[in-house]
């Protein structure tokens, strides 16, 4: 349920952009502790430093700075990789290039995590949508089969199916960064442990994947 809305003079230019990404960095993370219904306005003005009405000004809704405050992070994380996986560089370096963007985007924003999981419970849910559209609108899985078509028709890879590649390779960096905390009680980690598992599991999965899907001598 909404609060309500407030109205308030716009503010200065200088000051409104500052002011947007403390709005959006407070939401992130009322959201990712208490949820979308959860989640209270209020709340978020008050980590911010700003009064209800500003918040209100810059986003109109809670729903839509809901959906703002996930799409900003995303949009952080997409508007480099694009270029990183179509550009004329080594497979394996763009292959690192895209799992750090993964780890960049969950480790950088551990807010993201529990919001989508709970997206994840929703069949219909907007914020999945909205990703899915901001993925292609940046061309991510189109440039990446690009390049796997590329290197299956120079013989570097074995010929797959390129949906179910795609789909392991999304799946090994964000799955492991999803997981984390059943993983962490299933090989008895402690923090520091953890943290030193995050560091290595870039290369291990690109180490991982390439072993899987070059062509055999």
């Amino acid at each position: 349920m909404s609060d309500d809305q407030n109205t308030n003079k716009a503010p200065a230019p200088a000051e409104a952009e500052p002011t947007r990404k403390r709005i959006l960095a407070a939401a992130l993370d009322e959201f990712a502790e208490h949820g979308l219904a959860g989640g209270r306005v209020d709340r978020i003005a008050e980590r911010a430093s700003v009064n209800k009405a500003m918040i209100y000004y810059h986003f109109t809704s809670k729903e839509t700075l809901y959906k703002e405050a996930v799409a900003d992070v995303y949009r952080q994380a997409l508007e480099g990789l694009g270029d990183k996986v179509s550009a004329d560089q080594p497979f394996e370096v763009m292959l690192g290039q895209a799992a750090d963007t993964y780890f960049d985007l969950f480790v950088g924003h551990p807010q993201i995590r529990p919001i989508l999981l709970r997206e994840l419970a929703e069949p219909n849910s907007e914020i999945l949508t909205m990703v899915q559209s901001m993925i292609g609108e940046y061309g991510i899985p189109a440039k990446l089969i690009a390049r796997f078509q590329q290197k299956v028709a120079d013989g570097t890879l074995r010929k797959l199916d390129l949906r179910h590649t795609l789909a392991s390779f999304l799946a090994l960096n964000i799955g492991s960064i999803m997981m984390l905390p059943m993983i962490r009680r299933i090989l008895h980690m402690d923090d520091s442990q953890a943290k030193a598992f995050l560091a290595e599991r870039r290369d291990a999965i690109v180490d991982l994947f390439l072993n899987g899907v070059r062509a055999k001598a």
